[in-house]
């Protein structure tokens, strides 16, 4: 215990003293000088998402590429179905010989599953390598970590939150993966991209492209999907309205209603009717208690899983059973440990700290982000599930804690704003303020301001 809390008041403190002692050194000032204009440059965030994305496959080759759990299983199946230019396949003689979960053997074959992540997965089927598009996604998020952190901060502080988030044990066990949360990553990441380069200079291309990464969420994981898309509406019709743009708003919703168009037709040549999803079928038929809410329902099942799946079956419904309005609060201190054990675990409880801090020198950009997790994670509070799938279940290192938690990367943002304030005052608070500094770090605020400048109307320009 004592280790623990040592880690984590002392070892921040030690290391920032360190950065700051040797900060003005001549070689220290000469190797920043050189390494500036690497960290500057438009091939780093490419070198960081292949080096994400090597390490994670280097990761995954340890299970041979295969999907090691049932939900990645119904996903690489469906598919292999639409590589086959089909949105079923007929059902099987003996479906008890073939009945697995999350999978209708019977009257025909398909997956569950929201079709979005089944769909980016055909080319890699198709070319014999399952794992190519989950890899590529990666890529391009290792990217996005870093050029949007740099985008806001700088690149020692971008370099910074990718290496603590490419090496998170949370995203080195469940990015590896046919999971949908390698895809609602990226699409989130591409997101906030894409709405933060449209208030600094209005495109249609990047309107467009927003639209595209909501809609796709929605039909990957509906419930993340539509929290992630709330506050980006909210803000991009907020800034729209102010600029004179709400025609423009039309580009990304015909291209969001195109991809949300998917859904209806899937459902059609699924389950037969345009309305009820395979999702809702599924639930109804096999688990009629998996739906949101508190409490166990009791409703008898259409049909019985297999024996051999019904103590995995019972532990679902055990969590359900738990699950109640008064269990809301220990449920979320549960989640929160959850989520510290894969973020803050082992040497990384030092970075708490600064996480800490970093929360109290929010921007109105990095506000957006903080919100949308906060949103996140209540919603899922809505839903049964273990405390140690809280990162799976609801996306949060990804998209979450390394947007807003660039100020968790290091708090200069949080002393810089204070410094003038704390050179006046006592020399306690000095030394302090010195040893929360971290070394070769020069914050950008012009990026926020012009942010800023956008939502109330301010800035220049009706580009496309």
């Amino acid at each position: 215990m004592m280790r623990d809390l040592a880690v984590i008041f002392l070892v921040p403190l030690i290391v920032a003293a360190i950065a700051i002692r040797y900060e003005r050194e001549g070689a220290v000032t000469r190797a920043g000088a050189a390494i500036d204009p690497i960290l500057g440059s438009r091939w780093m965030p490419v070198a960081c998402g292949l080096i994400s994305a090597l390490v994670m496959g280097w990761i995954w080759k340890g299970s041979h590429f295969i999907p090691n759990i049932a939900d990645e299983s119904a996903y690489v199946l469906q598919a292999e179905i639409f590589g086959k230019g089909a949105w079923t396949l007929p059902g099987r003689a003996l479906p008890e010989f073939f009945e697995q979960m999350h999978v209708f053997v019977t009257p025909f074959v398909a997956a569950k599953y929201f079709p979005g992540q089944s769909l980016l997965l055909v080319p890699g089927v198709v070319a014999g390598f399952a794992a190519l598009v989950p890899l590529l996604l990666i890529f391009g998020s290792g990217a996005l970590v870093f050029a949007l952190s740099r985008r806001l901060t700088n690149g020692w502080v971008a370099l910074l939150v990718w290496a603590v988030w490419t090496t998170t044990r949370a995203n080195l066990r469940f990015l590896p993966s046919f999971l949908s949360e390698t895809t609602t990553t990226f699409l989130w990441l591409l997101g906030w991209w894409c709405l933060y380069s449209w208030h600094l200079r209005p495109r249609r291309t990047t309107l467009a492209l927003l639209g595209f990464c909501v809609a796709w969420g929605l039909i990957t994981r509906p419930l993340t999907g539509l929290v992630f898309a709330l506050p980006v509406i909210a803000v991009t019709v907020w800034s729209a309205r102010r600029r004179g743009l709400m025609r423009e708003i039309g580009y990304a919703v015909l291209v969001g209603a195109v991809v949300l168009a998917i859904v209806p037709v899937w459902s059609r040549f699924t389950t037969g009717r345009w309305t009820e999803t395979p999702q809702s079928l599924y639930t109804r038929t096999y688990i009629p208690w998996d739906v949101i809410g508190f409490g166990l329902d009791t409703t008898a099942p259409l049909r019985t899983l297999p024996a051999n799946q019904a103590s995995e079956i019972d532990r679902f419904k055990e969590l359900h059973r738990n699950h109640t309005v008064s269990s809301i609060s220990s449920d979320a201190v549960a989640r929160l440990g959850g989520l510290r054990a894969d973020f803050f675990t082992s040497w990384r409880a030092g970075l708490m700290v600064f996480f800490v801090l970093g929360l109290f020198s929010l921007t109105p950009v990095l506000a957006i982000g903080a919100i949308t997790a906060l949103m996140l994670f209540v919603a899922y509070l809505l839903y049964a599930h273990p405390a140690f799938c809280a990162r799976m279940i609801a996306n949060t290192p990804d998209g979450i804690t390394v947007v807003p938690g660039t100020r968790f990367a290091n708090t200069s943002f949080f002393t810089s704003s204070t410094s003038r304030l704390v050179r006046s005052a006592r020399p306690r608070a000095q030394l302090f303020s010195a040893m929360l500094q971290t070394s070769r770090i020069t914050p950008r605020r012009c990026s926020d301001s012009s942010f800023v400048a956008a939502l109330s109307g301010d800035a220049p320009g009706r580009g496309r």
